[in-house]
């Protein structure tokens, strides 16, 4: 995650039965897309790890990050 500049992003690739772990020194941005047009998206706060994996029959069409343009500023949970 180190060389992902502020306000930039990378898609992060997926394999079946492989977890993918992201543990980034700074706020990171995620967002899953999901097959049929939905997704999952959040805030990953530094230093707190995040797991995806693909298992079975799940689809997960895409994995992307943006770490934060601004790492200075406070991590805001936000509910509906």
């Amino acid at each position: 995650m180190d060389d992902i500049p502020p306000g930039k992003g990378r898609s992060m690739k997926l394999e079946r039965g492989r977890p993918l772990q992201i543990n980034p020194n700074r706020p990171v941005k995620f967002r899953i897309r999901l097959p049929r047009g939905g997704f999952i998206h959040g805030v990953v706060p530094p230093n707190s790890p995040l797991t995806v994996c693909i298992e079975g029959d799940d689809e997960i069409v895409g994995f992307d990050v943006v770490v934060d343009e601004d790492s200075t500023k406070p991590i805001q949970a936000v509910e509906d």
